[in-house]
């Protein structure tokens, strides 16, 4: 399930800069105290509190949608009830009410895309696997790596139910020749994917 983090920061931000006062009807003020008790309690106060501490820095509110996207793509339960979440406040006019507390920096968030205002950015986090904006050399790394990588998967299978000697066989014990080499190719090819993954995440903060 997709989640936009950078909604998501969006509504928090929100919520914080509230100061604890009622900002739009009691039906969306309680998703918004539910919606940060629900960050912290999957997460932990780290990305709350440092909202609270800079709620309008663009670096800080980038780095805590990245984080919430990780966090829920790895946790299926949370990103629903996120979610969940999001889709009643969005029913109940919160994106609307997301643009009325940011009108002193003139910011427009509707909906997809970006919008920037003098100190907030709102943002789509990018799909973690799409790859249409990494350079070429990204792709390529971590393409040939995968390649590289499945291949020393391959030649480990292949050497290991081929060349397993036999119990009466006097090589019996000793570890066939390809299982280093296997071991050697794919490691090779993490390494590629690494060099290729480390770039991507370079590029990204350009």
């Amino acid at each position: 399930m997709l989640i936009d983090g950078g909604l998501i920061v969006g509504y928090l931000t929100a919520s914080l800069l509230r100061g604890g006062q009622r900002i739009a009807d009691r039906t969306v003020d309680s998703l918004l105290d539910r919606l940060t008790g629900l960050i912290t309690d999957r997460m932990g106060p780290g990305p709350v509190d440092r909202l609270r501490t800079h709620p309008r820095e663009e670096t800080v509110q980038r780095e805590v949608g990245f984080t919430i996207d990780g966090a829920t793509s790895v946790d299926a339960n949370f990103a629903r009830e996120l979610a969940a979440l999001v889709a009643e406040l969005d029913r109940h006019g919160g994106r609307q009410m997301i643009n009325e507390v940011y009108a002193q920096m003139n910011v427009q968030a509707f909906d997809h895309g970006v919008a920037v205002g003098r100190d907030f950015t709102y943002f789509n986090a990018p799909d973690p696997t799409d790859m249409s904006d990494a350079p070429g050399w990204v792709k390529f790394c971590i393409v040939i790596g995968s390649v590289v990588a499945l291949a020393g998967m391959f030649i480990f299978g292949y050497t290991f139910f081929t060349d397993n000697p036999s119990v009466d066989d006097p090589n019996f014990g000793e570890i066939p020749a390809g299982i280093p080499i296997a071991f050697g190719v794919f490691f090779l090819g993490f390494v590629i994917l690494g060099i290729g993954s480390i770039g991507r995440s370079l590029s990204r903060r350009r």
